[in-house]
């Protein structure tokens, strides 16, 4: 499916805003900083996953002289009719989404109209962040290929939820083993899906690898949360017992795995540029997405915020080619309209929209 047209309204600088998108093609949207480029990103963002990628705070997303704002999308898709999705979000209350007329899960949305957004905060979080931000980079992969997965990851959260309250409620020693056998046994199923994710997505992002040179010995390495090559995870969870009860937590699990981005002297947060890792993020984003793809025959919606920021010329154009939108949609914000490589997209081959943004007001550009 893809988004076809968005209304938004009463979020962040934006009162009232159209935006239609085309179906395999580019939207471009050029304006000064601060006139309102990365909410839009934001808005379509959060129509998705109903949260926002900026904060954690939703009551920020509300105009400050507003109670509510509301987020309004169109879903196309070949084979069937148009989808109506839609969230409202009132000041200090939960944020309600519907599909169709009707209450919907986010995660029903978001497997409809998946997202990858590569902005500053994006790359810049996935290099340097801890790893939960690259679990969640990860467990967005699988949540997208395998549907499974995600019923698999909600139980392990339950596991270790419940875990770690008859830690702090100081169980016995045969509770304690009941939780670790329960937690090994979907550690292990998580794993085996995790690892065969890893070794796909390896594959493609050989081939960024190849073209820019400035990634050629960054090595991607899974770490699943525990010592795979020593003892079983259950006789580590065993032996790892008594600190657990010191510090009131599971200590080992796939809650704890990791994905190292590393180079041979170090890892790449340590050694890369800013610019460096932006690409190396850039290449990681578009590798998952081609992996969906393949996967699952349907490619994520591109959001690229601020297009030139970071970026040298030869990286851009690898972007603009990678993103060569045939059967793709790709959002585009930059701060300069008259950008040559964004100017020179082929709008005979791909259809393109572009607008233009300031304070929060959003006109169409005719060409």
């Amino acid at each position: 499916m893809f988004l076809s047209h968005l209304h938004i309204s009463r979020f962040r600088n934006l009162q009232s805003v159209e935006l239609f998108l085309p179906k395999n093609g580019y939207c471009i949207i050029s304006g000064p900083n601060g006139s309102g480029k990365t909410s839009m990103l934001e808005a379509i963002y959060t129509l998705s996953c109903g949260k926002s990628f900026r904060t954690t705070d939703s009551d920020q997303l509300i105009q400050n002289d507003a109670e509510t704002f509301v987020l309004f999308g169109e879903l196309g898709s070949p084979q069937s009719s148009n989808i109506h999705i839609g969230i409202q979000r009132d000041r200090g209350e939960k944020i309600i989404a519907k599909c169709a007329g009707k209450p919907a899960k986010f995660s029903e949305i978001a497997r409809m109209l998946p997202i990858r957004i590569l902005s500053p905060i994006e790359s810049y979080t996935l290099i340097n962040g801890g790893p939960e931000q690259r679990r969640r980079f990860l467990d967005w992969g699988m949540f997208h290929v395998k549907h499974f997965y995600w019923a698999e990851l909600q139980k392990l959260h339950r596991i270790i939820k419940q875990k770690n309250a008859a830690l702090k409620m100081r169980c016995s020693d045969e509770e304690l083993m009941q939780w670790n056998r329960m937690l090994s046994d979907v550690s292990y199923s998580l794993d085996i899906l995790r690892c065969e994710y890893m070794v796909r997505l390896n594959k493609i992002f050989d081939k960024y690898r190849e073209k820019l040179p400035v990634l050629k010995d960054i090595e991607l390495d899974y770490l699943p949360g525990w010592q795979r090559e020593s003892t079983d995870l259950f006789t580590q969870l065993s032996t790892a017992s008594k600190q657990e009860r010191l510090q009131g937590h599971c200590l080992l699990g796939p809650h704890r795995a990791e994905i190292l981005l590393k180079l041979a002297h170090g890892l790449c947060k340590d050694q890369l540029s800013r610019g460096r890792q932006k690409t190396l993020a850039i290449a990681l984003y578009l590798s998952q997405g081609e992996l969906l793809f393949n996967e699952t025959g349907k490619h994520p919606l591109y959001m690229i915020d601020d297009f030139s920021s970071e970026l040298d010329i030869e990286t851009q154009k690898l972007l603009i080619e990678a993103l060569d939108p045939a059967d793709k949609q790709v959002v585009i914000t930059n701060l300069e309209q008259a950008h040559p490589l964004l100017e020179n997209i082929d709008a005979i081959k791909y259809p393109v929209k572009r607008y233009v943004i300031n304070n929060g007001n959003m006109q169409p550009i005719d060409l």
